[in-house]
């Protein structure tokens, strides 16, 4: 079954902000250690799984983190980024 969670509804859950939310979803951020924490509390995922996806964007030299994003929207919002909406489907 799918169903609609907003960006904020996101943030809220990872308790951060939406704009945040939508940086970490389209992969322009990677999330602080602490943030990390409170998205796999949140969502249910492994830390350490996490971790290692986040390992391999950190060698990126622009600061952005495509393989994270993709890692949250398949294990959080099992589809596709974000649309102009600010919707994502779960």
């Amino acid at each position: 079954m799918s169903a609609q969670m907003s960006l904020h509804e996101f943030g809220r859950k990872a308790n951060c902000d939406y704009t945040t939310a939508s940086r970490l979803l389209s992969g322009d951020r990677a999330p602080s250690t602490r943030l990390l924490v409170r998205i796999c509390a949140a969502f249910g995922l492994d830390h350490g799984e996490a971790l290692r996806v986040l390992a391999t964007d950190q060698q990126r030299d622009d600061g952005k983190s495509p393989a994270f994003a993709a890692y949250l929207r398949e294990r959080v919002i099992g589809t596709a980024p974000p649309d102009h909406e600010h919707q994502i489907a779960v």
